[in-house]
């Protein structure tokens, strides 16, 4: 699956233009201490109220891939953004529709789209995820208002 995630061009990435910016695919993951590190800090019981052993798997947290957007090849593009727009960004609103649950300790590949727009000036972060056969499971979207540094909030 390395291969599949590494697809991306060697050329410079353009981050302006019309349009929305479309990156990847790239790989995520659910690892099991990844989502039982995020379970605890966020307040997810580990054993879900129920005795769970082992051999039943951890449910993922239908929150957890707001982690990916912190993926490098993701926030780089995210950081140049904000920089050329001068300001910093303020969580609008994130949704998540599901196909299908994502399961604990499996590879998953991510595209998403970043459209710039103004006024208000803000970032949206549209991703897809599939799995390693290509089967569809999430849809999320993140809306990033960027403020200026100096600025109100509008």
């Amino acid at each position: 699956m390395q291969d599949e995630a590494n697809k991306h061009s060697s050329e410079p990435l353009e981050v302006e233009g019309p349009g929305a910016l479309r990156l990847g695919p790239f790989r995520v993951s659910t690892a099991l201490a990844d989502v039982e590190a995020f379970r605890h800090e966020t307040g997810w019981s580990v054993n879900d109220g129920a005795a769970r052993g082992r051999a039943q798997p951890i449910p993922v947290p239908h929150t957890f891939p707001m982690r990916w957007l912190t993926a490098p090849e993701l926030w780089a593009v995210l950081e140049i953004k904000l920089k050329r727009a001068g300001g910093i960004a303020v969580h609008e609103s994130q949704s998540f529709s599901y196909e299908i649950p994502l399961d604990a300790d499996q590879d998953y590949l991510m595209t998403a789209d970043i459209d710039h727009q103004m006024n208000p000036e803000r970032l949206i972060v549209r991703a897809s995820v599939v799995t390693a056969r290509d089967e569809p499971c999430l849809q999320m979207e993140t809306i990033l208002r960027i403020v200026g540094a100096a600025g109100s909030a509008p």
